[in-house]
């Protein structure tokens, strides 16, 4: 391992076994042993002959569908798991921060847990003492530093968690899924800690869903599927190339949908369309994007409502227009239809987004079907110079 490396990952498997019958109790278990019977199970690789070299300074995401293996190789990587083939290298210390605050004793005040978690870190009693009054007001917790953390919420958890694991200034900080999580204050606190790391030269690993703060934050990118690496390099690029097979199909996105509805009337399928009448979901800011909702009523229904949603990825809701609200009455409907949603002017930055569309009844209490987030589209921002926020606002600057 070289020195200009922070972390070498060489030929890295997990491998589980996945039990298809297996003994609940010791007596049964013994009875099995007596008849011959053993357990009936088969192997499950997890991660598959991984590679991968992380430079001393560099900001690497990690990415894929959920149960790509992303979570498992993090948890590999923060010793937190043995693989069952091949070897890490680490040329520094290292600080996770992964099911933040699961280390945390229920029954001690938030106080206690510092000291105690912090000794776990690997920091002295003079250490602590030195970086407390810094960890009780990055968490926010002045008020509530001593009382026991089990009356804490899951955010005040968090916050706790955050400032605990990055107080031990650390050469290589690995984050799981936490920079979509807690109120816009604190996510640009996580931010602004992040950056002085990367200013400091630290390493850091992520991995996340939210492919914008990947792209943002993030000198180079992993895209695991199935437990192998596909793709690695510049974000962008790796990004694209993600949500490419994603578009095709080759990749599906296992949080969607939730749905839910009585059935009187179903959503057969959601299509988005640009300017132009193609199929697509990639769009530029300005673009016209067109949803078509084709359905199917398996009996008159009077007064329908139908509805969109647009959700960032990091789970903001954006808007949620209906007919209803929009004045655009339908008296009633019967066997297969559809409806459009026209957006003229798509003012989104660039980005991911998730879309939802359903069909209530005219009271907009009870659902007749309801897709949650059920597709994606993209947004890029062609033309547009601007980077940063959700919404583009044709403006201009005028010196007075």
């Amino acid at each position: 391992m070289t020195d200009n490396l922070a972390i070498s990952i060489n030929n890295v498997s997990v491998k589980y076994k996945l039990f298809h019958e297996r003994s609940l109790t010791l007596k049964e278990t013994a009875i099995n042993f007596l008849k011959g019977k053993r357990d009936k199970y088969e192997y499950l690789w997890a991660l598959k002959g991984i590679n991968i070299s992380i430079k001393k300074g560099e900001t690497v995401g990690i990415i894929g569908q959920n149960g790509s293996g992303k979570s498992t190789l993090l948890k590999v990587i923060a010793k937190i798991l043995e693989p069952s083939e091949g070897k890490i290298q680490y040329n520094g210390k290292l600080s996770a921060m992964i099911e933040l605050g699961a280390g945390f004793s229920a029954e001690l005040t938030g106080e206690e847990n510092i000291y105690l978690n912090g000794a776990i870190l690997g920091l002295s009693k003079t250490d602590i003492h030195k970086k407390f009054d810094e960890i009780v007001e990055f968490a926010e917790l002045e008020k509530f530093i001593d009382i026991p953390v089990k009356n804490y919420s899951s955010g005040m958890y968090m916050r706790l968690g955050f400032a605990l694991s990055t107080a031990v200034d650390p050469d290589i900080l690995i984050i799981d899924e936490i920079l979509a999580v807690g109120d816009e204050s604190f996510q640009k606190k996580c931010f602004k800690k992040l950056n002085e790391f990367k200013q400091k030269g630290k390493t850091i690993i992520i991995v996340s869903h939210d492919l914008n703060s990947i792209e943002r934050m993030c000198n180079k990118a992993y895209l695991i599927k199935e437990g192998k690496l596909i793709s690695e390099g510049h974000p962008k690029e790796v990004i694209s190339f993600y949500r490419n097979l994603i578009s095709r199909g080759e990749i599906e996105i296992s949080n969607i949908p939730n749905r839910l509805g009585g059935g009187e009337v179903r959503i057969k399928e959601v299509r988005f369309y640009n300017s132009s009448g193609v199929v697509t979901d990639y769009f530029n800011t300005g673009d016209t994007l067109k949803v078509r909702i084709e359905y199917h009523a398996s009996k008159r229904i009077d007064k329908p409502v139908f509805g969109v949603a647009i959700h960032s990825e990091n789970g903001v809701h954006i808007n949620g227009p209906n007919t209803k609200l929009s004045g655009f009455e339908i008296d009633f409907i019967e066997g297969e239809g559809a409806l459009e949603y026209i957006i003229k002017s798509l003012s989104l930055m660039e980005g991911s987004y998730y879309f939802a569309a359903a069909i209530f009844d005219y009271t907009c209490t009870q659902p007749y079907d309801y897709w949650d987030r059920c597709r994606h589209f993209y947004v890029s921002n062609g033309s547009i110079n601007e980077k940063y926020g959700l919404f583009y606002m044709p403006s201009e600057w005028r010196r007075v």
